[in-house]
């Protein structure tokens, strides 16, 4: 992650070395060739001046400061699964792909997150939701 500058996946073992700062962060999991749909998210890392939805991602990251990281699911596989997701939402069978998810954390603490029980739509709405869903005043 860079703010401003170019986004690099982030490898999902950094991430306790990330996470022992104890603040607030955000974690998306994306997927190789991931689906362009009017509602669909765009990578960080992927950078497609001609995308019609922007970089939703990119503008949270830099007009409120959020901290984002990005990671490949097929590449975060145990890391997922030790935060008690199962297998069916990692691997979507249907489709023979890995799912996306957009995770929130507090330190080495998972709070909540897409898939989840409050957000089910990996979008900007979803996104912004478990944002404020994790801190309310982060994008005050």
């Amino acid at each position: 992650m860079a703010i401003g500058q170019k986004f690099e996946i982030t490898p999902i073992n950094k991430f306790y070395e990330i996470a022992s700062s104890g603040g607030t962060f955000f974690w998306s999991f994306i997927i190789e060739k991931q689906s362009k749909t009017a509602y669909s998210l765009d990578p960080l890392t992927e950078d497609d001046p001609k995308s019609r939805r922007g970089h939703h991602l990119r503008d949270l990251v830099n007009d409120y400061g959020i901290t984002i990281y990005e990671s490949y699911t097929k590449d975060s596989i145990d890391f997922l699964m030790n935060l008690g997701f199962k297998s069916e939402d990692v691997w979507y069978d249907k489709k023979k792909r890995f799912k996306p998810f957009f995770l929130a954390f507090k330190g080495v603490k998972y709070i909540t997150g897409i898939p989840g029980p409050e957000v089910t739509c990996y979008c900007l709405n979803g996104v912004v939701e478990i944002i404020y869903l994790t801190d309310p005043t982060i994008l005050g």
